[in-house]
């Protein structure tokens, strides 16, 4: 069975959802009746340069050679332009794929501007696909916008949300429910796992006795690196740390040379990430916005590490049930659960070891072969026509 991935955004470009798919297409890649082929763009929002094509086993990656220089940062306050930006260029490289290279049994899409393109192919070339939907949006349903989205994710065959509030949301914008489902992410069990808390921070240099929160993520407004920094401003007794790149920087070493209480890492490869995460004694994602899932969260609970997160959308969702707390993404009510974690995780031995039971539960492989029966049932023959 061959898969294509059409998308976006693909490692090295650095995100939770590029973190996702390199973890999707790993395990896709490791079955042996699958070939899959990935279609995206050069890296759009990391300053890299990546091969226009790679090979691994069974995994192909073709890269769509397209401008960056923070564009896609720029236009996400345009949305339409965003869209076009993202999605015409993407249904010409699928195109060419399937006329030129390979035809795929079935398609998964991820993000609106890919599902717009794969619903293009499929009405085109009778693909089935798998749309997969990482975000919440901020438009009412009835809107114009809302009604264009929910066109476009009625052009796949199946859709996927990261979250029960983005499944409701599109079920409410018009959706049938049918044909809407949610899949999870899950990370590397055997990688992100606890470990010796004292020995990575006398590797990284940092204080044994302080409370450390640790920020992972983009350097963007929406993404809430501003709030950590004003619980540094405010917190003189705990160590915050941002690991990220993005249009923030500059704000964070202008932080970190003013505040003795405040270090920025700059980007730290995902596979790097381990270290930190066991640690820290909180990881905080104090999001702007309805934030789709939060990778973050499944990384840092996999090593032992509760979570004080925004109280929006899929991050209620990624955190309820586990020893982390959810709060208004603001200084005051983040120091406040700050302080409640912090004396739990004095008090209580058992905080680490239930985060990770938790992470146990919600983010396994499981969720990555829910993926791959979802395609297989699309690309089978029994399914009725695309």
């Amino acid at each position: 069975m061959r898969v294509m991935i059409l998308t976006n955004c693909y490692a090295p470009n650095v995100g939770g959802v590029e973190t996702h798919l390199s973890d999707l297409t790993a395990w896709l890649g490791s079955r042996t009746d699958l070939d899959v082929d990935v279609v995206t763009y050069q890296p759009l929002t990391t300053p890299v340069k990546a091969p226009a094509f790679e090979q691994h086993g069974r995994l192909r990656i073709h890269r769509i050679a397209w401008p960056g220089g923070g564009l896609f940062h720029k236009l996400e306050s345009k949305p339409i332009l965003q869209f076009l930006y993202l999605a015409p260029r993407l249904f010409l490289g699928g195109l060419f794929h399937i006329c030129f290279r390979a035809r795929p049994d079935v398609i998964n899409a991820h993000g609106l501007a890919a599902i717009w393109a794969a619903g293009w192919l499929r009405r085109l070339l009778r693909v089935p696909v798998l749309g997969c939907l990482h975000a919440v949006y901020a438009f009412p349903a009835g809107s114009k916008t809302a009604q264009r989205m929910v066109r476009v994710a009625s052009s796949v065959s199946r859709l996927l949300a990261l979250s029960d509030a983005s499944v409701r949301q599109f079920v409410q914008y018009g959706l049938p429910a049918e044909r809407a489902g949610r899949f999870t992410y899950w990370v590397d069990q055997t990688r992100f796992q606890p470990g010796d808390r004292a020995a990575a921070r006398r590797e990284l240099g940092w204080p044994a006795e302080t409370c450390v929160c640790l920020f992972v993520g983009r350097l963007i407004a929406i993404k809430g690196a501003r709030v950590v920094m004003e619980l540094a401003e405010t917190m003189p007794g705990h160590l915050f740390v941002i690991a990220g790149e993005g249009p923030l920087e500059a704000e964070c070493r202008a932080a970190a040379a003013r505040l003795p209480n405040f270090r920025f890492l700059g980007p730290v490869p995902n596979t790097e990430l381990v270290k930190f995460y066991q640690a820290a004694d909180i990881v905080l994602v104090p999001s702007q916005y309805e934030e789709g899932f939060g990778r973050v969260v499944c990384e840092s609970l996999s090593c032992g590490t509760p979570v004080v997160a925004a109280n929006k959308a899929g991050l209620v969702e990624a955190v309820t049930g586990s020893p982390g707390l959810l709060a208004v993404p603001e200084r005051s009510p983040f120091a406040e659960a700050i302080g409640t974690l912090s004396d739990r995780l004095r008090s209580d031995p058992d905080v680490r070891a239930a985060c990770r039971r938790f992470a146990e539960e919600q983010f396994s492989l499981r969720n990555a072969a829910q993926i791959e029966s979802e395609l297989r049932a699309l690309a089978s023959p029994a399914q009725p026509p695309a």
